[in-house]
């Protein structure tokens, strides 16, 4: 499968809408785990114009999402 496809699928699985910056931060992080200023830093070099607040938030959001899937995973399984 395309990356591209699977990105917008993840997004659209964790109910975000598929937008630039995710879809952009989300390419960046399958290679590599690094500290939100440095994926700005990233970023800026890759001449993308959001800043690091739509970064932090959007990190946030996947993070939360990934929490929910993993309680789910565990509901699901019977290990809550």
């Amino acid at each position: 499968m395309n990356k591209e496809i699977k990105q917008r699928d993840e997004l659209v699985q964790a109910g975000l809408r598929v937008t630039l910056p995710r879809t952009k931060i989300l390419q960046i992080l399958q290679h590599q785990h690094i500290s939100a200023e440095t994926l700005y830093k990233l970023c800026l070099a890759k001449e993308e114009t959001f800043g690091l607040t739509t970064i932090y938030c959007i990190l946030n959001q996947l993070e939360s999402q990934a929490a929910r899937r993993q309680r789910i995973h565990k509901f699901i399984n019977g290990s809550i």
